[in-house]
Parts: C-alpha cells; sequence; structure tokens
C-alpha cells in the first residue's frame, strides 16, 4: 500500500510541478484548524480549490460511501492552452472522533483531455511525446494500484 500512496504522491508532484522540499515546506506552514463535525455535516459536496490550476470535489452520501473528483489543468512550454486531467475515485467513509477516515476502492478511472492543447510551431512531436509519457505514467499509477490487495485507507485529520 505504501508504494501505491508514493507512485501517487510522485504522480502528483510531477502533474503540478512541485519538489519535495516544496511540499514539506508547506506542510510545516499550513496552519490547521478546525472543530469536530457531526456526519450530518459532512454530507454534501465540498470543493477544495488546492492551487489555482487544480481542485478536488469531494462528495460524501449518507450510505457512507464517497465520489472524490480531483482535477488538473496544467500547462507546458511547448503548447498553447491546457492539459486537463480528471481522477474519479470511490470509496467508504467515516468518522472517529476528529479524524475522516476514507477508504479508496481500487485504482481511480483517469481521463485525459487534450483538447484544449496546441503545440507551438515545430513542437509538434515533442507535444505529441509528452502526453504520451503523462498517458503512459498515469496507466503504470492505476496498475500499481490493482496490483495491491484490499482498499487503500486515506486519513484526514481536522
Amino acid at each position: 500500500m505504501a508504494e501505491s500512496i508514493q507512485s501517487y504522491s510522485d504522480l502528483c508532484k510531477f502533474t503540478i510541478g512541485i519538489t519535495d522540499e516544496e511540499l514539506e515546506e508547506y506542510v510545516e506552514n499550513c496552519e490547521r484548524t478546525g472543530r469536530n463535525v457531526k456526519e450530518s455535516e459532512l454530507m454534501g459536496k465540498w470543493i477544495m480549490h488546492n492551487t489555482e490550476s487544480t481542485y478536488t470535489c469531494y462528495e460524501f452520501l449518507e450510505d457512507h460511501t464517497y465520489k472524490q473528483t480531483y482535477i488538473d489543468h496544467f500547462s507546458y512550454q511547448m503548447f498553447v492552452g491546457r492539459l486537463d486531467l480528471t481522477y474519479h475515485f470511490t470509496g467508504t467513509w467515516e468518522l472517529r472522533g476528529d479524524t475522516l477516515c476514507m477508504n479508496m476502492n481500487g485504482a481511480p478511472e483517469i481521463d485525459v483531455d487534450q483538447s484544449h492543447v496546441k503545440a507551438k510551431f515545430g513542437k509538434e512531436k515533442e507535444v505529441e511525446e509528452y502526453i504520451k509519457e503523462i498517458k503512459e505514467r498515469l496507466k503504470q499509477y492505476q496498475e500499481d494500484i490493482r496490483k495491491k490487495e484490499g482498499p487503500k485507507k486515506i486519513l484526514c485529520h481536522h
């Protein structure tokens, strides 16, 4: 399980172009405030804007299942426009005191939308290869998760 989480972490860092040091600095400087919530207060859709180009939508359902959609819009020096990656996760959830426990159901479905990508002049081949590499990494990430047995547990603290 740790390997698949690390693989996902590496993919996310690659996608958004952040280093381990930048992530560590963010975590250290992140202010954590909150309160315990009731299950009824958690129900519904929640949108978290991660960065200017990424956001996550969580939908917590009454039957203790959830849907999570992570959307990443990013650009690259060789093209104009943006490449859109959409990850669709599902699973179950429960509250344990001040901790939200989420169990992911296997690998997410991932959509790659390159309809907004236009290669800069003379960069068509490189853009094609770049998008191919992204798709291969995403496929490997999904395969890594599928090789593991059982749900993947994610803990989110207040």
